[in-house]
């Protein structure tokens, strides 16, 4: 058995930028960190396709180097944790091998296939799955490539998704957990087991799916992975999507509302233990440990400033944009309102303005576009907190902005997602991790905020 002073932790990220991995130690202090760019075979607007080996091939390579750092060999690893992108899949024959390549989230084929999808399973498909609509969903790649691809369900022995992908790699059975399965589609959230009718609109053997276990669930590899040396006592544990994994870490379940300000914005809370869904358009699914979470997401976060930066001063570097916001010291009522989802259509700000209100009111309107986010898709009027994650973390005074917007105090999350899929794999350990002390509270000019929101949300 192996002392638990001897436990080496091996997290993984299966990002679509980047494949991130730290090695954590029994008390889930981190050891070492490293990532690897992700290499797509096309990308496009329209297609977006990973080569499998090459793959598998990174993430050796990425855990090899991330030992060698750390100081350690690759078989003295006792468990490895894999939090992904969900939705990304590929059909392997029965010597393990891909059939075709592995199909993004970010791919955008399948748009006939999702309105007769939505025809033939609504209205109930939010009850099912943990999106409203089946666009862009696996479900719907599925069958383009069933139309696409000839023989594919022929000569197919296994459907895997990314990190089911490397998990067999690695020795293990096919599998998946319910938190990453009920986004794509085919898993009901009623049941907790794959949906009939959708496995029957796709017309796929019940034999080609994975297993399905819960999120953070705990699995010994099958049989030695032949690529790399590792512990015969190996476990693995699926860790569920990105956001999930990074919620987790920050014990998103003790009531706090997670924020992302990264290019989108994402508000994501724990929603207790009745199933969903909870709003028309939110996402939800399965929690670690029990219950479920809920998501709201805009594609509007940093996105927007970003455009607005390169907008307003070009060629400078983010500290200077926060510098020119930060020369506008309260809100008024002769600054314009920012509106980030007409980045793409028109001018977003009212009216013209300075380079310093601009470059506030942008961070003001992305502000706002979160408040509306958490007050309106998640219901949550007054939350008690914010843990901000995501690169806009760095700045206080956006911090401060937010916590005046929102009324509630906010801190800069301790966690991120790597740290969430090792903490699944050792829970006992997470409660014990050090919480961000620096807190920011609202202060008296929270009010200014209140009524400018009002005039932004009326001209929305």
């Amino acid at each position: 058995m192996t002392n638990p002073q001897q436990t080496i932790i091996l997290a993984i990220d299966c990002g679509s930028t980047n494949f991130k991995a730290a090695v954590f130690d029994h008390q889930l202090q981190r050891l070492a960190e490293a990532s690897a760019p992700v290499e797509y075979l096309i990308h496009t607007p329209q297609r977006a396709e990973l080569d499998a080996e090459l793959i598998w091939q990174k993430t050796i390579e990425l855990i090899t180097n991330l030992c060698d750092h750390a100081g350690i060999t690759t078989s003295q690893i006792t468990t490895i944790s894999l939090t992904s992108q969900a939705q990304t899949f590929t059909y392997l024959n029965d010597q393990n091998q891909p059939l075709m390549p592995f199909i993004s989230w970010l791919d955008q084929r399948g748009s006939e296939e999702a309105q007769f999808i939505q025809k033939q399973l609504s209205p109930l498909f939010h009850h099912h799955c943990s999106f409203p609509t089946p666009n862009q969903l696996q479900l719907t790649k599925m069958l383009w490539t069933q139309k696409n691809v000839p023989g594919l369900l022929t000569n197919a022995a296994h459907l895997v998704s990314l990190p089911g992908f490397i998990i067999r790699k690695l020795g293990g059975p096919n599998l998946i957990d319910r938190n990453l399965a009920a986004m794509s589609g085919l898993l009901s959230l009623q049941s907790g087991q794959w949906w009939p009718q959708a496995i029957q609109l796709l017309n796929i053997p019940t034999k080609l799916l994975p297993e399905i276990i819960d999120v953070g669930q705990s699995i010994h590899v099958l049989s030695p992975c032949p690529d790399i040396p590792l512990s015969p006592d190996l476990t693995i544990v699926s860790a569920g999507n990105d956001q999930t994994a990074g919620a987790y870490a920050n014990q998103a379940h003790d009531g706090t509302v997670i924020v992302t300000l990264g290019t989108a914005l994402v508000a994501y809370r724990f929603a207790g233990t009745q199933p969903g869904p909870y709003a028309p358009d939110s996402v939800w699914g399965p929690y670690p440990s029990g219950g479920f979470y809920e998501l709201a997401v805009s594609n509007f976060g940093c996105e927007a400033l970003d455009w607005a930066h390169r907008q307003i001063l070009p060629q400078t570097k983010t500290a200077e944009f926060f510098a020119a916001a930060q020369q506008i010291d309260s809100p008024t009522d002769d600054l314009p309102l920012f509106y980030p989802h007409k980045i793409a259509q028109s001018d977003p700000w009212t009216t013209d303005a300075s380079v310093p209100q601009k470059a506030f009111t942008t961070l003001e309107g992305i502000a706002f576009n979160l408040r509306k986010l958490i007050n309106s898709e998640l219901g949550i009027k007054s939350p008690p907190s914010l843990s901000v994650t995501g690169g806009g973390n760095q700045s206080p005074f956006w911090l401060q902005m937010i916590a005046d917007i929102l009324d509630c105090p906010v801190n800069r999350a301790p966690g991120d997602s790597l740290l969430g899929a090792a903490a699944m794999a050792k829970p006992q350990a997470i409660a014990h991790q050090k919480q961000n002390e620096n807190t920011i509270k609202p202060n008296p000019k929270h009010a200014d905020y209140q009524q400018r929101y009002q005039r932004w949300l009326k001209n929305l």
